[in-house]
């Protein structure tokens, strides 16, 4: 995709029959309603960060924000793809990209993201996450590959490599570039 915003690339095709753009994805919109995964995710978040009101963003069909919301939080989510958000498990899942977040300042007390980071372009990357920062007014989580730890540690370049089978994988970094990113924009690490 080499940096160009081409958003009609997660179509239904890119959900449903990965092997048409790369992805390892069959059926995303059922696997995703009946994941085990989100679901623990979503629990880890309420009983970790005590969340009042959360935002994924790229959410996809919003499996996460559907269940943060049945678990008590106010859970927003966006997405860069048409088809997600025509099949969001939730009504608070919007069509928005993360370089124009449409939320006040300070409207969330916790922005996460499940392996959604890597897909944007280097066109908009800083952006977003000054966006990112912009609406958050405490906590922030990111599930993302990060090159040289598990399980994407070995020869970085062959990992690197394996990622990009899907062609919108662009931000494939180390732990610490992640960290220095953030850091940057005012961001303080915890453990």
């Amino acid at each position: 995709m080499n940096n160009c915003l081409n958003y009609n690339y997660f179509d239904e095709a890119y959900f449903q029959d990965g092997s048409k753009r790369g992805t390892a994805y069959v059926n995303y919109r059922d696997g995703a309603r009946d994941s085990k995964i989100f679901e623990g995710i979503a629990l880890a978040i309420r009983e970790v960060f005590q969340p009042k009101r959360v935002l994924d963003v790229g959410c996809a069909t919003g499996a996460i924000v559907r269940r943060l919301n049945h678990l008590g939080c106010e859970a927003h989510g966006i997405d860069v793809s048409s088809w997600a958000v025509q099949n969001a498990e939730h009504a608070n899942v919007r069509l928005a990209s993360a370089d124009q977040l449409p939320y006040p300042d300070n409207f969330f007390d916790l922005v996460i993201s499940c392996h959604s980071m890597e897909h944007l372009p280097i066109s908009v990357f800083d952006r977003s996450l000054s966006e990112i920062c912009r609406v958050n007014s405490k906590f922030q989580f990111h599930l993302l590959p990060m090159i040289g730890t598990p399980p994407y540690d070995g020869d970085a370049e062959a990992v690197r490599e394996a990622l990009r089978k899907d062609p919108t994988h662009q931000q494939l970094h180390s732990k610490e570039w992640w960290i220095q990113r953030f850091e940057a924009l005012g961001c303080i690490r915890t453990e």
